[in-house]
């Protein structure tokens, strides 16, 4: 297998180089998979180690992961960053959870800093994993495709009970920027924002919201 890893080193063809990597790595040992690491942060074109890195992560002793998430840390593009991250996320020790914490609030992309928040915050412990929901929340409010925004904010349907005191605090700031939004899109908001609504204020809110909306498509057709 070693010779086989230094043939593979070898080959020019960065995509072909990838995917026998890819098909190589679930073979190797412990000592090889060090030199796996070196081969796939060596191949240039980003969607080609993102990929041998979506295959190589599963299969990395503890001691292997900071190494990988170093690699994924010096990908250019935040969405290819992103993808190889969420496929780490399950694997990573409890030590190197609270760096890839911090390397995820630095996406500057919102969409992807608030998804990438929202996956990682299951594996952290309940102080950090306020926080990162917290946070995700707060970047969702700043994704300006509504549709974006909206799959976001279902995403983070199941954690809101651990971000109750966050949406208290961002509800005013999220009704503000829904009245700039066209009908259309304040309604295709509000469907995604149903289960915030409930958990603040119960069926009442959600028949009164109905109710409201009934009068706007009565009052100014």
């Amino acid at each position: 297998l070693q010779d086989a890893l230094t043939e593979t080193q070898s080959i020019n063809n960065e995509q072909i180089r990838a995917e026998v990597l890819t098909e190589l790595i679930p073979h190797l040992s412990d000592a090889l998979l060090k030199d796996a690491v070196t081969a796939v942060q060596s191949i240039g074109w980003e969607d080609w180690r993102v990929a041998s890195l979506a295959g190589l992560i599963p299969h990395l002793p503890g001691t292997l992961l900071k190494d990988a998430l170093m690699a994924i840390q010096v990908i250019g593009w935040q969405d290819r960053w992103g993808k190889a991250l969420t496929e780490m996320i399950p694997h990573l020790p409890d030590a190197l959870l609270k760096d890839t914490m911090t390397a995820t609030q630095a996406i500057e992309n919102e969409e992807w800093r608030a998804k990438l928040l929202t996956e990682i915050a299951p594996y952290l412990p309940d102080g950090l994993r306020t926080v990162a929901l917290q946070d995700a929340l707060t970047a969702t409010q700043a994704i300006e495709d509504e549709e974006t925004r909206a799959e976001v904010l279902i995403g983070l349907d199941p954690y809101l009970p651990d971000v109750f005191g966050a949406l208290l605090s961002l509800w005013p700031d999220l009704l503000e920027r829904l009245i700039q939004h066209s009908r259309q899109d304040v309604l295709v908001d509000l469907q995604a924002l149903t289960p915030v609504i409930f958990k603040l204020g119960g069926q009442e809110a959600i028949v009164e919201l109905f109710h409201a909306i009934q009068d706007v498509g009565r009052w100014w057709p």
